[in-house]
């Protein structure tokens, strides 16, 4: 009942249509006119996002008599209109020399490409491209993205690395609430020994301080910190192996980051009540997420003490109501200390803490 609408961010779908109405009401001395207006609003598509591992750049060797298969993966790609998790996607493959020339190779739909090294030639430079198609939207031209990779060829055997995700979900989405977890794996080259450098070409992290990190930068294996990076945003991270020998290899990875649900609160109905007598309503409003459903879980600290651990009242459920009595605090003060959770569909969570008054008969 305002002159203002206003829709949180998430609500509204890229690519649709949605029609809107305003009915008003204007009184005067003469009496009453009611108004009805209608307007559209079509939602632009974010554009499709697609991504080959690795990074802008790979290293393949190619050694005589021996049949190497190098593996270009493009799954991280994704199309914010059908959510970030890859679905419904389709895929085009084309491998090019220096030249411009495009080499005979197999384009399968299929987010990898496979590609048997004797087909290449070494010391030379190519060019792994995919396009990556997303969803038809009505009125809407097509919708693509293409991502291409530079593969040097090399003579001899190098250290290869494969950064392993392991804290990420649906592909290629960090939720924000968590820490960023990277390994590596590695195949040796002609030597062992190795040394490692991570690094962000990203410019809204900086790795040098290292406040941000549970491990250094000349790990093997990557931890951020949780609540480092910001929701929404685009991060690539990249790590540098060299072996005994001075032979040297980069791999690298893009990731999504996931907000936990915001803008929300969680209340109790009453605020204050009889232990086990009285019948609880905790009820959570408006929270917002562009990863729907959210769902929710309400706990209770029933002790007193501060530290002491929240037990379930409601396990996780998408129902914004949970309906419980409460038993009375042991220690003073007579308040029970309630905890929610609201969880999108990535698991990305945030937490809101209330209290309600309890008192025993």
């Amino acid at each position: 009942n305002d002159q203002f609408l206003s829709v949180a961010a998430g609500i509204l779908r890229g690519g649709e249509y949605y029609a809107f109405n305003l009915r008003s009401i204007q009184t005067d001395v003469w009496g009453s006119n009611e108004v009805n207006t209608t307007f559209l609003v079509h939602v632009d598509a974010d554009t499709v996002v697609a991504i080959i591992d690795g990074g802008e750049r790979s290293y393949v060797p190619v050694v005589a008599n021996r049949s190497i298969i190098a593996i270009f993966d493009a799954s991280r790609s994704f199309d914010p209109v059908t959510g970030l998790s890859g679905r419904n996607l389709h895929y085009t493959w084309s491998l090019r020399n220096s030249l411009g020339r495009l080499e005979r190779i197999e384009s399968p739909n299929s987010p990898t490409l496979r590609i048997n090294t004797s087909i290449l030639h070494p010391v030379h430079t190519y060019f792994a491209e995919v396009t990556v198609f997303g969803k038809s939207l009505p009125n809407a031209p097509l919708r693509f993205a293409v991502a291409t990779q530079e593969v040097i060829t090399l003579d001899r055997f190098i250290p290869t690395i494969k950064i392993m995700p392991r804290s990420l979900v649906n592909g290629n989405i960090q939720n924000t609430d968590t820490s960023l977890q990277l390994d590596l794996k590695v195949t040796p080259g002609d030597s062992d020994v190795f040394t490692f450098v991570w690094e962000t070409p990203s410019g809204n992290i900086d790795l040098g301080d290292r406040s941000l990190l549970l491990t250094p930068v000349t790990s093997r294996n990557f931890v951020l910190k949780p609540n480092v990076l910001n929701g929404g945003s685009f991060y690539m991270f990249r790590a540098r192996i060299t072996d005994g020998i001075g032979a040297g290899n980069t791999a690298s990875i893009t990731i999504m980051t996931n907000a936990p649900p915001i803008l929300g609160t969680c209340f109790a109905t009453p605020s204050s009540g009889i232990a086990l007598v009285t019948d609880f309503v905790f009820e959570c409003q408006g929270w917002v997420d562009n990863e729907l459903p959210i769902r929710y879980t309400f706990m209770a600290q029933f002790t007193g003490v501060p530290d002491a651990p929240f037990a379930p009242i409601c396990p996780l459920t998408s129902s914004r109501f949970c309906y419980s009595k409460l038993p009375g605090p042991r220690v003073e003060p007579l308040a029970v200390n309630m905890r929610t959770q609201a969880v999108d569909f990535l698991g990305a969570r945030s937490g809101f803490d209330f209290a309600v008054n309890v008192t025993r008969e």
